[in-house]
């Protein structure tokens, strides 16, 4: 067992972001979608009653600034964090000289009010993240209405699901050397420790949608 760290940005209530802001740039979707399965050539119903304009905003250096100031106030891990979709916090570290980082603000349905602002997630206290939010363009007067928060967890190394050693029966009479296992490829992968326990998604330690996808 490893360990790894994932997290999430706060929510936001979508009434009180500003969308008439001159810095925020509309991302409809797309008028056609492309599928990415040949099923979907048999769909004659819609895919939805409507569709959503997601819109992109970016940090200030108020905002830079201010994950500066906190980097004292997120939790210690043991688990390394994704490679996808880094927090704000790691971002800033891992590039000091940009100036701004895109955020997508993203309505999470056609009924709800609520925003998922992609790209600024950390586990800031909840005061540290009203200021952080409050900083980006667009996003004065947002309320938020769940804080970002984080998550340590376990994962199997995927190795365990993959090959499997299995004793070689050597014949005395062959004269040919034998190693002592030979890999025996596992597609359904099953633990190579414990029969019958099959493992596939973040047990394994995917952290992106292209991992998940080959596993499938």
């Amino acid at each position: 067992l490893a360990r790894l760290k994932t997290g999430t940005p706060p929510r936001l209530d979508g009434r009180t972001v500003d969308w008439s802001h001159p810095h925020l740039v509309a991302q409809p979707s797309e008028p056609g979608p492309t599928f990415l399965s040949l099923a979907n050539a048999l769909r004659t119903a819609p895919l939805a009653p409507g569709v959503v304009t997601c819109y992109m905003t970016t940090t200030s250096e108020e905002t830079l600034a201010l994950v500066r100031a906190s980097h004292g106030c997120l939790p210690l891990y043991g688990g390394s964090g994704p490679r996808y979709c880094p927090s704000l916090a790691a971002k800033v570290e891992r590039f000091p000289h940009a100036t701004h980082h895109q955020v997508w603000l993203e309505p999470e349905g056609l009924s709800s009010f609520v925003v998922y602002p992609n790209g600024i997630s950390g586990a800031y206290p909840p005061h540290v993240q009203a200021r952080i939010v409050a900083s980006i363009p667009g996003l004065g007067a947002a309320d938020i209405v769940q804080p970002a928060y984080d998550v340590e967890y376990e994962y199997v190394d995927p190795t365990q699901a993959a090959p499997i050693p299995l004793l070689a029966a050597a014949a005395p009479s062959d004269g040919r050397v034998h190693t002592p296992f030979e890999p025996q490829a596992r597609p359904s992968l099953e633990a190579g420790c414990c029969r019958n326990l099959f493992l596939a998604g973040q047990i394994l330690g995917t952290t992106g949608y292209e991992e998940a996808a080959a596993l499938g």
